[in-house]
């Protein structure tokens, strides 16, 4: 993003960029009242960079104890003295070294009867009246809510989709107090509150102008998830856990900010971030089914893996950070550092017998996990606007980190004692990361309605791991099975990568743009196994190329109509060179990848009527996948094919009425079509994949009266998308209809408004043979209090 580079408000000797100071327009005659002739010009010219938020150069024109205190360099207004005030000098472009103020797209400059009216105010001594009653120093404003849910049917999925759980709940959607103590200082207190929910966050924040701040607060929510697995016809039930998933998400923290003048803006705080509970996961448990007669039939005993599986989570990070930031001569920059405390402990617990018919599995795998991780990153951001037309910004961000981790995986039967099985376990597992980025960029123009920008980027980024692993198969106690293997693996990899982009706006009405991207990579990838099973070793260098193109337009030829397109093209090629390989189980055989992109869109924007406003859009995706394989007797010849395809069309159309001054409608309508296959050597159990996805929103307001308003909105979403492998393995894909009505009135009062709203739900789901549909209905009353 441009920063806008503001000097300081005072006389330095350089070259006149506007009128001399002895042409000034004459000091007026008439007595100035502040309120009446000085504030209106202040309030559109000035305040919008020099306010009391981030004022330009400290300097702030919201109250007269700031403005008469002047600026980062110095006094701006030197009462009874307008002639050699900085203040008018800037707003006149009478000063030798800064552009007039406001700058262009910041306000409307003062015309000079209007600063005839500042140099009078500043000659009669800057006086400072207020137009009409102060406003008062602490304003406040809580918003309680009732809320009462009902759901038929799978409450899981319904809490999953919304976050909410049924029943009747009260708490606070939010509350909010400001108290100004003085013209420098403010104090912010905000926040929510759902006790039943476990839901809440309170921040409170003191900042003192050209001083500092204290920043401390505490949020935390609640995330669900369903406890149910998979469907499949053949075992004629769907499995649940038959309990209550979720995470419990937040954070914790605390900032102390200096903002001195003439200083760099320092912040440095300490954050804690956490998750803890339990929630699912997709790796899904077999079941033995016996299946009832079809045609064809399937075998006569096969197992799918439809019971639901789930992971307990206990994961902390502390944060300790450090941000700095200042502007010198215009050049600005910002250093930001965090250095970060993980801690992650898990435990899975995955089905691996169990028959259809029973409540719960024979045997289970219980999987624990320990991750402990330091990781150090520091960002360097700069930029200059050298001339108005060539801006130059460029940075680096550098990150170290070094993990260790373990985990032990043991198979236990129903009541919980280890039985015959697998048994994983590693004594430790290290890792350490350096990454190193730098980059630089470049804009210029606007020369001739031509603006270029560029810029080019480069990383490296080298790993380390290593790892002992041991494996046992059969009875517990028999450990004189094991086999025990030192992993190693070394990653180290080069990108870079060049970018521009070109826009030009000399044609009437339509502004034509193109941008291309380019990256090349160059990665070695080495691992290696003493002992065990299968030792190997293994040696690849990966070699990449990007390209990435878009060229495009948008035009509006008519004042109701617009329309614009772009066309992009996008290829990735990468070759595999396996220097070392002698895997015996699974060799690497893949020795090419490339993935070809076109994507075309366009739009079209009409205004028929002045109450109504439409929008249609279109999206073309086609993506190749092709591959190249080395020759495995048995299995492949080897050489080129196309591995895949995927494609998608996407309509949309948008609509805007305003058919009268208390009625507005709005609607989004969308339609997703899209195809992906893959090469699939005649095994029946890889299909393509298809399907179809609709979404519709349309939401309405109408005025009752003044203070009352009436609204109602419809959400709709529905998708067939599925691949028919049914005979020879799970069908996957998703296949759903779902509903949101709502509807409401809002009432405003004069310290108030209140507000009541139904809503309506209902999700279908023909995939989970209705397992996961649900009806739901919801009640929400609040007001809004606010003081004064």
């Amino acid at each position: 993003m441009r920063r806008i580079a503001y000097l300081p408000m005072v006389l330095l000797p350089g070259a006149v960029l506007g009128i001399s100071a002895a042409e000034l327009p004459p000091s007026a005659q008439a007595k100035i009242d502040f309120a009446r002739d000085i504030k209106p010009l202040f309030d559109r010219s000035c305040v919008q960079c020099h306010g009391p938020e981030k004022p330009k150069s400290g300097f702030r024109l919201d109250n007269r104890e700031a403005a008469l205190r002047g600026g980062d360099n110095g006094k701006d207004i030197l009462p009874g003295d307008s002639a050699n005030s900085p203040l008018v000098l800037v707003v006149a472009g009478a000063h030798p070294d800064i552009e007039r103020m406001p700058p262009k797209g910041k306000g409307d400059p003062m015309t000079a009867e209007e600063i005839s009216l500042l140099r009078a105010w500043i000659d009669q001594g800057a006086e400072w009246t207020q137009a009409g009653p102060v406003g008062p120093p602490t304003v406040a404003s809580a918003t309680p809510e009732l809320r009462w849910i009902t759901v038929s049917g799978d409450e899981h999925k319904f809490r999953e989709h919304f976050g909410m759980k049924e029943g009747f709940h009260a708490g606070l959607r939010n509350f909010f107090i400001e108290d100004k103590p003085d013209a420098d200082s403010k104090i912010t207190l905000e926040g929510r509150l759902y006790p039943d929910d476990e839901d809440f966050r309170i921040a409170l924040r003191y900042d003192r102008f050209n001083v500092g701040f204290i920043d401390f607060g505490f949020d935390q929510y609640q995330k669900y998830y369903d406890d149910s697995g998979g469907y499949y016809p053949f075992a004629r039930q769907m499995y649940s856990l038959n309990r209550e998933l979720g995470l419990r998400i937040g954070r914790a923290w605390m900032d102390f900010g200096l903002t001195l003048p003439n200083a760099p803006k320092l912040t440095v705080g300490y954050e804690y971030q956490f998750r803890q509970g339990t929630k699912s996961t997709l790796e899904w448990g077999p079941i033995t089914v016996t299946p009832v007669p079809v045609a064809p039939p399937p075998p006569n005993v096969f197992a799918r893996n439809i019971y639901p599986a789930f992971k307990d989570v206990d994961e902390g990070v502390h944060i300790v950070k450090f941000d700095a930031s200042h502007e010198i001569e215009g050049l600005y920059f910002e250093d930001n550092f965090r250095a970060e405390f993980y801690d992650l402990k898990t435990q899975r617990q995955n089905d691996i017998s169990m028959t259809a018919g029973q409540t719960a599995p024979s045997q289970f795998e219980l999987l624990n996990e320990t991750h402990n991780e330091f990781l150090a990153v520091n960002a360097l951001h700069m930029e200059k606007e050298i001339r108005d037309w060539w801006l130059v910004s460029g940075g680096y961000l550098y990150s170290t980190a070094d993990a260790d981790a373990s985990f032990k995986q043991t198979t236990l039967h129903q009541s919980g004692l280890p039985i015959s099985g697998d048994f994983w376990r590693t004594r430790s597992i290290t890792l350490s990361e350096h990454s190193f980025l730098l980059n630089a960029n470049t804009r210029l123009g606007p020369w001739e309605h031509l603006t270029f920008s560029a810029g080019v980027q480069s990383e490296w980024v080298t790993q380390e791991g290593v790892g002992r692993v041991e494996f046992d198969t059969g009875l517990p106690p028999v450990f004189a099975t094991t086999n025990a293997a030192t992993l190693d693996a070394n990653f180290h990899k080069e990108t870079l990568q060049e970018q521009a982009a070109l826009r030009y706006t000399g044609l009437p009405f339509t502004t034509l743009f193109a941008e291309g991207r380019l990256e090349q990579g160059w990665a070695g990838n080495s691992e290696e196994q003493i002992g065990g099973h299968d030792p190997f070793v293994h040696d690849t260098d990966i070699d990449s190329d990007l390209q990435d193109w878009r060229i495009g337009f948008y035009t509006s030829p008519l004042s109701r109509v617009s329309f614009g397109g772009h066309f992009r093209y996008r290829d990735k090629h990468t070759d595999y060179d396996d220097n070392i390989d002698n895997t015996l189980s699974y060799p690497a055989f893949i020795t090419k990848r490339d993935v070809e992109t076109r994507e075309v869109e366009g739009y079209v924007t009409w205004r028929p009527l002045n109450w109504l406003k439409t929008k249609l859009s279109y999206q073309l995706l086609d993506t190749d996948f092709h591959s190249g394989t080395d020759p495995i007797a048995g299995t492949t010849p080897g050489g080129s094919l196309q591995a895949g395809t995927f494609n998608a069309d996407v309509y949309g159309l948008n609509l805007i009425l305003t058919p009268f001054s208390r009625w507005s409608l709005s609607g989004t309508f969308n339609y997703y079509d899209s195809r992906s296959g893959s090469a699939h050597n005649h095994v029946p159990s890889v299909q393509p994949y298809r399907g179809d996805i609709y979404s519709a929103l349309v939401s309405t307001t109408y005025m009752l009266s003044t203070n009352t308003d009436l609204t109602a909105s419809y959400t709709f979403s529905r998708a067939d998308y599925e691949q028919n492998n049914f005979a020879a393995g799970l069908p996957v894909g998703i296949s759903y209809d779902w509903h949101v009505v709502q509807a409401g009135i809002a009432r405003r009062f004069r310290h108030a408004t209140a507000n009541l709203q139904y809503a309506f739900y209902q999700y279908d789901e023909p995939a989970t043979h209705g397992f996961n549909d649900y009806t739901a209905h919801a009640i929400f009353a609040t007001i809004t209090i606010r003081w004064p």
